[in-house]
């Protein structure tokens, strides 16, 4: 127990006793306390925390200079999922779930693509099973990275940092250069959809749409986009799965070998 004669500040922080009894400043980012507790997140509650976030991290954008509702609603959002993910062992990030619902997604638009466009494949050379290929491979590569970590036990559990390395870096490799401009997502962008899965592959369900109702002239145009659009999601996939596997390594055995000590 810390008795201490200052008032916490506005009743609903610590911060005096761990500022002036302890000597921890409560909104100094970079403190970390000593094992066991070094995985806990930096700010010691979470009035301080959100406080933290709201004044500094984005300040007010009002006419007022006061928070906005929705502002702080999504300041508090986004920094206790910051806490959720630096206070966990492993990083609440699982690819299987990810592949069943791109897969799912997937499977839906080839089946509308092959009802619309028959002769798709025939008439135009656009080959849709290359990319369920690579899902179906991404998928039984986030299989395996999950059973390979699910199996950690004893002294290997200290190296689960690599493992949350390959997961903080998934997705980077759905963004793509492919279009010379800016950086994008090749799995989704900012349209509007009536569900989830239908929010997957928006370029491709455009272009399919697009070549749908196109003139003839822009036939060739459409497709060449299609077929760029097609490359660049069996890069993703590729690159996602290459990364489960431990990239360079070849392995997750070789992976862990050479980074686990």
């Amino acid at each position: 127990m810390l008795y201490f004669r200052t008032a916490p500040i506005r009743g609903s922080t610590d911060h005096v006793p761990f500022q002036y009894k302890l000597g921890i400043p409560s909104t100094y980012p970079e403190f970390r306390p000593a094992p066991p507790l070094f995985e806990a997140p930096s700010y010691h509650t979470a009035y301080d925390s959100v406080t933290m976030a709201t004044n500094f991290t984005d300040p007010p954008c009002s006419s007022d200079g006061s928070v906005l509702p929705l502002h702080r609603l999504l300041v508090r959002l986004h920094f206790h999922l910051a806490l959720s993910f630096s206070s966990a062992r492993r990083l609440p990030i699982h690819p299987v779930r990810k592949a069943t619902t791109l897969k799912e997604a997937w499977d839906v638009l080839v089946s509308e693509a092959q009802q619309r466009y028959p002769d798709l494949e025939e008439h135009y050379g656009i080959k849709l099973e290359y990319v369920t290929k690579r899902i179906d491979d991404f998928l039984n590569a986030s299989r395996n990275f999950e059973n390979f970590v699910g199996n950690l036990h004893g002294s290997d559990m200290r190296c689960f940092h690599i493992y949350n390395d390959i997961l903080g870096r998934l997705s980077k490799q759905f963004i793509s250069n492919v279009d010379a401009k800016s950086p994008r997502h090749v799995l989704v962008d900012t349209a509007y959809t009536q569900s989830h899965a239908a929010s997957y592959f928006p370029r491709i369900r455009t272009l399919l749409h697009q070549l749908e109702l196109g003139e003839d002239r822009d036939v060739r145009t459409m497709l060449k986009s299609l077929k760029v659009e097609l490359s660049a999601l069996v890069t993703a996939f590729n690159a996602a799965s290459t990364l489960l596997r431990g990239g360079l390594f070849g392995s997750l055995d070789a992976y862990h070998a050479h980074l686990c000590y």
